[in-house]
């Protein structure tokens, strides 16, 4: 079993990856494509950045805890790790996809005024 120092670090590493890419498309490739033309993103590019790393930091944080429960004993210590690792990886998970989230929106109503 892993060191749950180096499933953080690991973990952390590869969430924070993931997160620059969603960034990159939902807030440089998408607005030069002009997907996204009427939109400024300068009052959201802060917010989006705290939360993608401090999602990142959530995430990474709750696989340590999972892998941590892995080496108790206690078949219910095991089942709240697990629990907490859950919870904490869906709030990482939230921060780290907010710019797909919210380029998503951004799009679904762009659609749906040109429609109208």
């Amino acid at each position: 079993m892993k060191d749950p120092g180096a499933v953080f670090r690991e973990s952390t590493i590869g969430y924070l990856v993931t997160w620059g890419i969603l960034q990159f498309i939902c807030f440089r490739l998408l607005p030069q494509l002009k997907i996204f033309e009427a939109f400024d993103f300068q009052e959201i590019l802060v917010p989006s950045i705290l939360l993608g790393m401090f999602g990142s930091m959530i995430a990474g944080l709750a696989s340590s805890v999972v892998a941590a429960s892995k080496t108790t004993a206690n078949p219910q210590r095991q089942k709240q790790g697990r629990l907490v690792g859950w919870v904490l990886g869906t709030i990482g998970f939230l921060g780290v996809s907010f710019p797909l989230l919210l380029g998503g929106w951004i799009f679904y109503q762009s659609v749906r005024q040109s429609l109208e």
